[in-house]
């Protein structure tokens, strides 16, 4: 192999023998060091020689051109360019890669210089299903060129690898916009910026974004960026989590939380009578909860109301009876029993004095029976 350097441009010579046919291929690739004017095409040029050394010079003679994976057991690309009249050519041929009729394509890619990607979104697709590729960093790509005379088969030369260039092409376009049809000239591709596929505008530079004074922060809104106070940054809701008890229902950006009461075996909220019962059970005086639980001293709030022989509350309370008597006749019977006497007195209530005697002043009846009963005057 010579390489020479010639107008910036690497050319690559090989000299192959096939089926008593000399091809001289010849590589010529755009160098990339020209910059915003590199070209984005790869020139594959051959000369073939018949058996008796003249020249092919047929006027109808197609060419297929076909990359492949490092192993070269899965194409990716296939195009081809027929009916090529070789009349007075001297056996020499130019194509410019990536400008014939492709007849095969890997899904998801457009043009030839996309199956050169080494970070694809996708495996490559093998030609006829013959599986997939996926390529590591480093891997190149072989070509496979071959040509049939009108009315004869298929010569196929061996493959050739391709290690560097076409993926130089491929980063190129980090610079440059290419045309989604592949154009066949540097001259058709656009001049936009290019960024995986995003252009210029898509982008933004620290310098068109500014800087936000304290107490602002920065937004982005239709009409472009903008610093606002952070009190009035607002946003929308794009999910919530909820765990037990609480319940989520509702869609994502506008969810209702509940929670369910409680039960014997799940945890929830408590109905008013599950409270109710519960602080009855609450003693006015903490020490016997102290005491008993053996946990620090309770403070028994003075709002909890009381209700049956006692009403108000645990701080200022009133006994209104005890067991079903009023408080006036429970204090009226301790005041007649405090009051009662072993003497004749009036309307008190009679008790034997020491000796177990009472004294009456008057005893009648209307029906009178008795044993031993004497009756004196003092």
């Amino acid at each position: 192999m010579q390489l020479t350097i010639r107008d910036v441009f690497l050319k690559f010579t090989v000299r192959i023998c096939k089926h008593a046919f000399i091809f001289l291929v010849t590589f010529i690739i755009p160098s990339i060091l020209l910059a915003q004017l590199a070209p984005i095409n790869t020139t594959y040029q051959a000369r073939i020689i018949k058996p008796d050394n003249s020249p092919l010079e047929d006027s109808d003679v197609s060419f297929r051109f076909t990359i492949l994976n490092p192993a070269a057991a899965c194409a990716v690309y296939v195009e081809t360019f027929s009916n090529i009249d070789m009349t007075d050519s001297g056996g020499n041929v130019t194509f410019t890669l990536g400008s014939g009729t492709p007849s095969y394509i890997s899904a998801g890619h457009a043009n030839m210089i996309d199956v050169f990607s080494n970070t694809p979104t996708a495996p490559y697709a093998c030609q006829g299903g013959g599986g997939t590729y996926s390529p590591a960093a480093n891997h190149n790509r072989k070509i496979t060129m071959a040509f049939q005379i009108a009315g004869l088969g298929w010569q196929v030369l061996p493959s050739m690898a391709i290690n560097s260039v076409p993926f130089a092409n491929y980063a190129n376009q980090s610079s440059r916009a290419v045309s989604a049809t592949f154009a066949a000239t540097a001259t058709s591709a656009t001049t936009a910026l290019n960024l995986n596929g995003y252009t210029e505008s898509d982008f933004a530079t620290s310098a068109g974004l500014g800087v936000c004074p304290g107490g602002e922060v920065l937004t982005y809104t239709i009409s472009g960026f903008d610093c606002v106070p952070v009190a009035s940054v607002s946003g929308t809701l794009s999910n919530i989590t909820a765990n037990a008890p609480l319940v989520k229902t509702g869609t994502a950006s506008s969810p209702i939380l509940s929670i369910t009461q409680a039960t014997s075996s799940t945890n929830g909220y408590l109905s008013s009578a599950d409270y109710t019962t519960f602080s009855n059970k609450l003693s006015a005086t903490s020490a016997a909860i102290t005491t008993a639980l053996g946990a620090q001293a309770l403070t028994v709030s003075s709002t909890i109301s009381l209700s049956g022989d006692v009403t108000g509350n645990t701080a200022s309370n009133t006994v209104v009876s005890v067991g079903g008597k009023t408080a006036l006749q429970v204090s009226q019977s301790v005041d007649d029993t405090l009051a009662a006497s072993s003497s004749a007195a009036a309307s008190t209530i009679a008790k034997r004095d020491g000796s177990g005697n009472i004294q009456f002043n008057n005893v009648g009846s209307n029906i009178l029976s008795a044993n031993q009963l004497r009756l004196f005057n003092g």
